[in-house]
């Protein structure tokens, strides 16, 4: 369910699939990297990393027009 909002909710398409992308990553990564009572605490870690990336995107593409 994470996924489509992702994919629907943000106009921003090209910033969608980053996001999606980045959300399956984790979520997987955490998933068979820790243990399983542990892993979604850990992929709430990697949640909070998000915000910095998405600023550095924004800054990046709009630098690149």
């Amino acid at each position: 369910s994470i996924t489509t909002l992702l994919l629907f909710g943000i106009p921003d398409k090209k910033l969608a699939f980053v996001f999606t992308f980045l959300h399956s990553l984790t979520l997987i990564s955490s998933y068979l990297f820790y243990a399983r009572p542990y892993f979604g605490s850990i992929w709430c870690f990697y949640g909070a990393l998000v915000p910095p990336f998405v600023f550095l995107y924004k800054i990046l593409t709009d630098y690149m027009k």
